[in-house]
């Protein structure tokens, strides 16, 4: 039986990762300030259906095959970040009731303590300009607010409607 689970937490993980890609790389629009897209979904399902380290690891392979086969360059500090979103995700609702004032404060946390100080230092050494950091800080929290309100707007349905049909097809929780 434990087989059987572990397989289909890997089969479903694949699906989750494919998810991801197509939401992060062709159905997402560019507005001045951010990139919008789903991507979250997918890394926040595998979040609370399998906890923090099937969720951490679904969230770095995402990262890494959406961006070397899609993007063409591979810069190994932005996987810390899925990986720090997909844990964040996991502390907040995995095996927990799944309430807005959790989804809220998940997500809000993920904006302060990833979003918004993190990405702008990854691209300040990515380019090796540390000049820019504050710019990019300022630019960035404009986006960040932006994700953090349509994360807020869409994780409270999927939690209410999704969640509870894709724990019944895969074993989650």
């Amino acid at each position: 039986m434990q087989k059987k689970q572990w397989l289909r937490k890997l089969v479903f993980s694949g699906i989750l990762i494919a998810v991801y890609i197509i939401l992060a790389k062709f159905l997402s629009f560019s507005t001045p300030y951010a990139k919008v897209n789903l991507s979250f979904l997918p890394i926040a399902l595998s979040a609370m259906l399998f906890g923090p380290w099937w969720s951490m690891a679904t969230a770095a392979v995402a990262d890494i095959i959406g961006t070397c086969f899609f993007e063409g360059g591979y810069f190994p500090l932005f996987t810390i970040d899925a990986i720090l979103y997909a844990l964040l995700f996991a502390l907040f609702l995995y095996k927990k009731e799944q309430t807005i004032t959790r989804i809220v404060l998940c997500v809000v946390l993920q904006t302060v303590l990833v979003s918004i100080p993190l990405t702008p230092l990854w691209i300040c050494i990515m380019n090796q300009s540390f000049v820019s950091y504050i710019p990019a800080l300022a630019t960035k929290s404009v986006a960040s607010l932006i994700s953090a309100a349509i994360k807020i707007v869409v994780l409270i349905p999927t939690c209410k409607y999704l969640y509870p049909r894709l724990t019944q097809i895969t074993g989650g929780r």
